[in-house]
């Protein structure tokens, strides 16, 4: 089910609406608490519906190794692993291969890494990761993308922005081409030997298969081709057609190549599958081919890139815009970057996005933050912030952040937050949690996630009200001007 947004208010920029996705509607703008594995650390599904949670984002870098997509899909996909029926989006593996950093290599092919868990080889390209997500079956999946360091000069930006783009070509063309029933995909590790298939044979791409397959959805023409090196945004009008149509329809001979044969390599790459230097193993994902000719169970998101260079986030969306995305994300910020920085990008590239469509800014979660982005345009947030920081001893509150295991809590009887109505606030002492804290309870940790996750949920449900009554921004700045005056974590009393 391709997913719809329907928009029921604006406020200046902010956006209230209805996201419907294929396990339900999820209200707009709404936050994500991420369940890396297959779970929100200490929640089962049912506490996390009582919160009001409505979406739910999995990890598909972290889902491929374990216990790998097979599993997952012997039980219908993600929501019947882990149990839970609403919305999930998937995100596409890209962040958690940038913050490998020294273990991964990044080619025009995808990545290759060691795997943090055995060390062994893993592959992901745009293509491979299309196949764990349709394993998964997210009502929400994400295109891979190459996501830029920060800091990173103008020519690295849009180095790592291009391969996004065509990446993101990839991805799209890969998920929404048409495939046969009752086929599916599986996860091996592959011999050397298979490695040097994997890189061209493997996948029925002859040389001249694979050849064509590169030329139509890397360069669609000569001229095409010159384009998408110089970024996608300078094509002329014929040319962005025909970039457009390259990735999404190519030819019935292209629709064949793109199923069959688009993993193998671009020229130059081959080599690197079966360099002396690779592992003797690596993961392998076969193709996806289960979801039949009504097409994917979801709908999939692409991601702008482009650093901290708004002319280079203008062209990748640009790019974007031409595949006809049904979302799009705006990523490589909270990478380390300023405030002002996010903030500025935001603000160059937020009212360029498609009004009609789902707006997700990826991994940025500070309460601060999200209401920041919600005046500015976004719609859709997450973050582990507040689950990691529950885990921690780090409680936010309506007062500012405390420290739980701070020594003035030790007597303490009142509640984490007297202004909070979640379960743990009603029934629980601060004195009680740090009591749980340093006997490392695993109580503790529940009833702590459980509050944080309250408090996150509250305060997209007060930002969604604010909009629907017209006054988000008065709200926002009392909002934020008390944030700022707040003491910071484990200051407070």
């Amino acid at each position: 089910m391709r997913p719809t947004l329907e928009l029921l208010k604006t406020d200046g920029a902010a956006r209230l609406g209805r996201l419907t996705l294929t396990h339900g509607v999820v209200e707009t703008p709404a936050f994500m608490p991420v369940g890396t594995y297959g779970t929100v650390k200490a929640m089962t599904p049912e506490e996390l519906e009582g919160l009001g949670a409505q979406i739910v984002l999995g990890n598909t870098f972290h889902l491929l190794l374990r216990p790998g997509p097979d599993i997952i899909d012997a039980h219908g996909g993600l929501h019947g692993f882990m149990h839970w029926s609403r919305p999930i989006l998937t995100d596409s593996g890209g962040f958690q291969v940038f913050s490998l950093k020294s273990l991964r290599k990044i080619t025009e092919e995808g990545v290759r890494f060691r795997s943090p868990i055995d060390g062994s080889e893993v592959r992901l390209t745009p293509e491979d990761s299309m196949d764990v997500q349709l394993k998964l079956r997210s009502d929400i999946a994400m295109a891979l993308d190459d996501c830029t360091p920060y800091p990173a000069t103008e020519a690295e930006a849009r180095e790592s922005m291009e391969r996004s783009m065509r990446w993101a070509a990839r991805s799209f063309a890969h998920y929404y081409r048409e495939r046969p029933q009752g086929q599916t995909p599986s996860v091996h590790r592959a011999p050397r030997a298979g490695m040097r298939d994997m890189a061209g044979v493997h996948r029925g791409a002859s040389v001249a298969g694979a050849r064509d397959t590169a030329s139509r959805h890397h360069h669609a023409s000569v001229a095409g081709a010159r384009d998408m090196a110089s970024g996608h945004h300078d094509a002329s009008v014929a040319g962005a057609r025909d970039m457009a149509n390259a990735h999404r329809d190519a030819s019935a001979a292209g629709a064949r190549d793109m199923a069959n044969g688009h993993h193998a390599p671009m020229a130059g790459v081959r080599g690197d599958a079966s360099s002396p230097e690779t592992s003797s193993v690596a993961t392998h994902i076969e193709p996806m081919q289960s979801t039949g000719p009504a097409g994917p169970p979801g709908g999939l998101f692409g991601i702008v890139q482009g650093g901290m260079h708004p002319s280079l986030r203008l062209a990748s969306l640009e790019a974007l815009t031409r595949l006809d995305f049904p979302g799009y994300a705006v990523g490589g910020l909270a990478v380390g970057e300023p405030e002002e920085e996010r903030l500025r990008i935001l603000e160059a590239v937020v009212p360029h996005m498609p009004k009609e469509r789902p707006r997700y800014l990826m991994g940025v979660g500070r309460p601060e933050d999200i209401v920041a982005a919600v005046v500015r345009g976004i719609d859709m947030f997450d973050c582990v912030m507040p689950t990691r920081h529950a885990r921690n001893g780090h409680l936010f509150t309506s007062r500012g952040v405390i420290n739980i295991r701070n020594s003035m809590h030790q007597a303490d009887l009142g509640p984490i937050d007297p202004d909070c109505a979640c379960y743990t606030c009603r029934n629980y002492s601060r004195s009680y949690l740090r009591h749980l804290d340093r006997c490392n309870e695993i109580l503790g940790s529940r009833l702590n996630t459980i509050h944080n996750l309250h408090f996150y949920l509250d305060l997209m449900r007060s930002i969604r009200g604010a909009i629907a009554e017209g006054r988000l921004a008065s709200w926002a700045a009392g909002y934020l001007a008390s944030r700022a005056a707040q003491a910071p974590a484990g200051a407070m009393a």
